[in-house]
């Protein structure tokens, strides 16, 4: 159901340049589902389909989803090591996005663009975290 809402409401949490990674962050909440490496690949082409004509989330998804099932495998599943993982991921799928589209796509992307708006995009998706966060904990709670 979160995969669900965060794709149709992606587009509307792109704030000016700083943007919400809701389909990107909802795959930590998803890591425990079974199948989770079809359901993110399925997710990063749908993300594709509808938001990027690029096709390069498709890869992507699957590639933050085993780094999330890494990283979980490691460090207990709680809210502070979910931020931590989701500022993290968010960094390495703006890096990823930025190489692969300046080198196979010759689209010129800063990474200094990134830098600086990192902390704007870190905040947001904090506070984007913390709501789902607490949703599910009070859906599961009654």
């Amino acid at each position: 159901m979160i995969l669900i809402i965060s794709i149709i409401i992606n587009p509307l949490l792109h704030i000016e340049n700083i943007f919400i990674y809701s389909t990107l962050l909802s795959l930590i909440f998803l890591y425990k589902k079974e199948h989770y490496y079809i359901i993110s690949l399925f997710t990063g082409l749908v993300y594709d389909i509808l938001y990027s004509n690029i096709f390069i989330n498709t890869i992507l998804y699957l590639f933050i989803a085993y780094i999330i099932k890494y990283i979980f495998s490691y460090k207990k599943y709680n809210l502070l090591n979910i931020i931590v993982t989701s500022m993290f991921i968010i960094f390495i799928y703006n890096l990823i996005n930025c190489f692969i589209l300046y080198y196979i796509y010759n689209i010129n992307v800063s990474i200094l663009y990134l830098v600086k708006n990192i902390i704007y995009i870190y905040i947001f998706n904090i506070l984007y975290i913390l709501l789902i966060y607490f949703i599910l904990n009070i859906k599961n709670k009654c």
